[in-house]
């Protein structure tokens, strides 16, 4: 995944910290929650778009599998590369971002924002590795963290106000259903074995990830915060609200 080493020369990590959920009036102390800000500059939206491009066509994460996983993975990614290459192409044009180009912007910039930050580990973009299905898929994106948990990330991207609450109606929608049971036979193929451990105990995080355009961060992120705090995901290990911010 070398090729996410690219995006850091169009994103700024320009916040992070490590929430006091008590000081939002919430009652569960052994969550561990994090909010981050990166910010992309609009005018360099043209060269993300072509490192986004580079990075999606970049299949050799398949070199690393077994043999068949190798057939069976090469079968289903191949088809999505080419899916995800012509959102990408088609999707900026003028300054202007379709919402699957926004959401994928959202998603790989996530990633690589709490790789940089938390030391991460990035897992292949969902739509690469997932058989396509009726309806939504599930998450959308996935990393390790350095406490061995598997992250189950949702991206969402408005040219409007930003999206953080559908976000994590989204994913508090994927628990119920248990999208992030059905995507663990897939996942153990590329993170440790302690963390399929722990997420098969019930040990795992997710990560809202989200747009802001001519909006205040700090409102934002602190709306998101309280909203967290209520939600189902304040049960999690570990949560991380990540804001894209595109100036």
């Amino acid at each position: 995944m070398a090729l996410y080493d690219l995006l850091i020369q169009c994103m700024e990590v320009v916040d992070f910290n490590k929430i006091n959920t008590a000081q939002y009036g919430c009652l569960i102390d052994n969550v561990q929650l994090y909010t981050m800000c990166v910010q992309i500059k609009r005018d360099e939206l043209n060269i993300i778009a072509l490192k986004m491009l580079e990075m999606i066509t970049d299949i050799s994460w398949i070199k690393a599998l077994g043999v068949i996983d190798q057939i069976a993975y090469r079968a289903r990614a191949l088809p999505s590369v080419e899916k995800l290459s012509q959102s990408i192409t088609s999707g900026y044009e003028d300054s202007k971002l379709s919402s699957d180009f926004g959401e994928y912007l959202v998603s790989i910039n996530a990633q690589r924002a709490l790789q940089t930050t938390c030391e991460h580990n990035i897992v292949p973009l969902a739509e690469l590795w997932k058989e396509k299905k009726s309806g939504n898929p599930g998450f959308d994106f996935h990393t390790e963290s350095t406490s061995m948990l598997l992250i189950f990330g949702e991206a969402k991207y408005s040219s409007g106000q930003s999206p953080y609450q559908r976000a994590i109606s989204q994913v508090e929608h994927f628990i119920i259903l248990k999208k992030d049971d059905m995507e663990l036979a897939d996942l153990q193929r590329f993170v440790a074995d302690l963390s399929v451990r722990n997420a098969a105990d019930g040990k795992r995080g997710y990560c809202v990830a989200f747009s802001i355009i001519n909006e205040s961060y700090e409102e934002v992120i602190r709306k998101t915060i309280e909203s967290l705090c209520v939600s189902s995901l304040i049960h999690a290990h570990e949560v991380y609200a990540v804001a894209i911010k595109i100036i």
